[in-house]
């Protein structure tokens, strides 16, 4: 059973992070932009284990746990495969800026993921917090019903 307060530390730490973000892009000083990344870094020391926490808690052991496992082990990797390229081309096409303000949508939408159960939502649903984030979200559906 997934606990309440695992879900709070969770959205705390993902409202933290796009906040971060936020002040991060409006950054006018290296000092200024030097703190909201390390705001960042408090966000992301907190989601990282929270989220680990919560697939331990909501699955059961076995299959459907190792089975959650590898799904956000596979988001991990190729999230962090498609940030490396995202980055890139917003820096060349945009402004190294917008490497920021792309975060900033994720904590409203991880406080909209309040409503309902995490791992049973459809893709798509409110809380989704990017098209990749998708095929996790019906991945875990379909195994769930296997």
């Amino acid at each position: 059973m997934t606990t309440p307060a695992s879900r709070r530390v969770f959205i705390a730490g993902m409202v933290l992070f796009s906040l971060a973000s936020l002040a991060g892009g409006f950054a006018t000083t290296q000092a200024w932009l030097l703190a909201a990344r390390a705001a960042q870094g408090v966000g992301a020391a907190v989601i990282a284990p929270t989220a680990l926490a919560l697939i331990t808690t909501t699955f059961p052991e076995g299959l459907p746990r190792n089975r959650a496992m590898g799904v956000y082990s596979a988001m991990s990797i190729g999230g962090a495969a498609v940030g490396l390229m995202a980055g890139g081309l917003l820096t060349t096409y945009l402004s190294w800026r917008w490497v920021l303000f792309v975060n900033v949508p994720i904590g409203p939408r991880s406080r909209s993921s309040r409503r309902g159960h995490w791992p049973a939502r459809r893709a798509g649903a409110a809380g989704s917090t990017s098209p990749a984030r998708s095929p996790a979200r019906s991945a875990w559906r379909r195994w769930s019903t296997a």
